[in-house]
């Protein structure tokens, strides 16, 4: 397949969650702001607006919890004012969201928990996480509304820390398309219908995904990795109190892609497809 058949379209990472997201996308995103059947609110009026829930042409939806229902547009007014403040505008019912909490396997010296990077292409579509910037895991699929669906059901359950367990993600490792479905749907993520997550809450686009996975894999990282032989690759990075921590201590791939004739999921492998650039750099190094 020709670079220019499956060229890059759209780059963007996204940040593990570390604190409590009180926000208007969070608070849909956690699927407590549901969709009204138009049958059992036809006769009711939204509280914030007054005017009829189904008649004014707005979205009618409720809230899971107190099943108070209200306008869309009505409640995204309401919360964006105060959005650290979850209430349901009527019995003030308060909707708190999950917290989100740095594991006992972080230290100060490293960044966030981890970072998830979604490349998509004109046939193809790549996810790829650094978890405490020693695990990277690589699941590549064809695009499709099939797998483009799982990808976006998989950012969902980053951005709500479903993922800040490297065993979870581990799980998604070495299942197939059908396996990873099965998955997300015991896990209760599913897309929801008021949040694009290719879109809402996202850290960094196009440039900013290289500028940010150069910061973790720079020019000398490379040269060491290239130097490193074969086996696990053995990046390495120097601390200010002289130890040598591993920038990359495993690397997984899980090829899901129909045109790959044999599926091998949780697969260790030391030759990643590496950010445009790099693989010259490290043909360069390997001379």
């Amino acid at each position: 397949m020709s670079e220019g058949l499956n060229k890059n379209i759209f780059k963007f990472g996204v940040n593990g969650p570390q604190t409590t997201i009180t926000s208007w996308t969070g608070f849909l995103r956690y699927d407590l702001i549901l969709k009204a059947e138009e049958a059992n609110v036809r006769e009711e009026e939204c509280s914030i607006c007054l005017e009829a829930l189904v008649s004014s042409g707005k979205t009618a939806v409720y809230l899971k919890h107190c099943l108070h229902s209200f306008h869309l547009s009505c409640l995204k007014i309401v919360y964006e004012i105060n959005d650290k403040i979850l209430k349901c505008p009527l019995c003030r019912f308060f909707y708190k969201l999950p917290g989100m909490h740095r594991t006992e396997y972080l230290n100060s010296h490293w960044r966030q928990f981890g970072t998830l990077y979604v490349y998509i292409y004109e046939e193809s579509v790549r996810l790829e996480s650094i978890m405490f910037a020693i695990f990277l895991n690589i699941i590549n699929m064809d695009r499709n509304e099939a797998t483009m669906e799982i990808v976006r059901r998989v950012i969902k359950a980053w951005k709500i820390g479903k993922l800040n367990s490297k065993n979870y993600f581990d799980v998604l490792m070495k299942c197939d398309l059908q396996s990873i479905k099965a998955k997300l749907d015991e896990w209760n993520i599913h897309s929801n219908d008021f949040v694009d997550e290719l879109v809402d809450d996202n850290d960094m686009y196009d440039d900013g995904v290289d500028r940010d996975k150069n910061s973790l894999f720079g020019h000398q990282s490379l040269l060491e990795w290239a130097r490193s032989g074969p086996g696990v690759p053995r990046l390495e990075r120097v601390h200010r109190d002289g130890t040598h921590p591993p920038l990359v201590k495993n690397l997984w791939i899980n090829n899901l892609r129909s045109k790959i004739s044999k599926h091998e999921p949780s697969m260790l492998v030391t030759h990643v497809t590496l950010p445009h650039g790099y693989e010259e750099l490290l043909n360069k190094c390997n001379r």
